[in-house]
């Protein structure tokens, strides 16, 4: 399962690396904010801050864990989440001061708890299971890691049940319809992975071998990355099969 659950994250990994730096190619030449904020979020979160916290040793005993590298991998992860927030903001709720509130609030939140994780770790016995070492300050950032996809998944199927509406009567474009959908998936799927973390983190689990972790990860991060693939990505075949299917629906 170990095994199953690794390749699954390395699909993960490499899906969202090639979406990411998609978008951050588009994002520099377009300049828009949703473009440069999803690449990097994603890039952050996904390609570099997640080979660096298993390359730390986290998981395991204090004492074999690099607790200078981990809090560096910890904070470009929460720089990701921030942008990920600020993506969902731009895209669904850019008008709208309570949004641009909860980034700020999610920001100011994660600071403090690698702050006490950081700490935790640092003054911890060396045989004591990091994920105990750092206490509630970890869980709380799973959560609040949790949180930007909660928010990603309700808006992307919120708005997906709108454009619907649209494109049965011709006035939205199909494909980037079901993108809403796509979006919704991704942060459905991405949700669950970090729910299986925060359980892990309850139960003093070693995060990077746990089924509590493994399991969730070997079934739902190739759902996360394929859609994700399919809504930056989107192969010919893909987009005709999504504007063949509204040409057949009955009106």
């Amino acid at each position: 399962m170990q095994i199953l659950a690794s390749l699954c994250l390395l699909f993960f990994v490499a899906s969202v690396t090639a979406s990411g730096a998609r978008l951050l190619w588009v994002g520099r030449r377009t300049r828009r904010a949703p473009e440069i904020l999803l690449g990097a979020g994603s890039l952050l979160v996904a390609t570099i801050s997640l080979p660096l916290s298993v390359a730390s040793g986290f998981g395991g005993d204090v004492g074999d864990v690099h607790v200078p590298l981990w809090v560096f991998s910890e904070a470009l992860t929460q720089i990701g989440i921030v942008c990920l927030y600020a993506f969902t903001q731009q895209v669904f709720r850019p008008h709208a001061a309570w949004a641009r509130a909860v980034i700020a609030i999610a920001a100011l939140l994660l600071a403090i708890c690698l702050a006490g994780a950081g700490r935790g770790l640092a003054t911890a016995a060396p045989d004591t299971i990091s994920v105990v070492a750092t206490g509630k300050w970890l869980l709380v950032c799973h959560f609040v890691y949790a949180g930007a996809f909660v928010w990603s998944a309700v808006e992307g199927f919120q708005h997906y049940r709108s454009a619907r509406r649209r494109v049965a009567l011709g006035l939205a474009d199909p494909v980037v319809t079901n993108r809403f959908l796509l979006f919704a998936i991704y942060g459905l799927a991405s949700t669950g992975i970090s729910f299986a973390n925060a359980a892990a983190v309850v139960l003093e689990r070693n995060i990077s071998t746990s089924l509590v972790v493994m399991l969730p990860a070997a079934v739902l991060a190739p759902i996360a990355a394929g859609a994700m693939f399919l809504a930056i990505l989107s192969p010919a075949w893909y987009a005709e099969r999504i504007r063949s299917q509204r040409r057949a629906a009955p009106i």
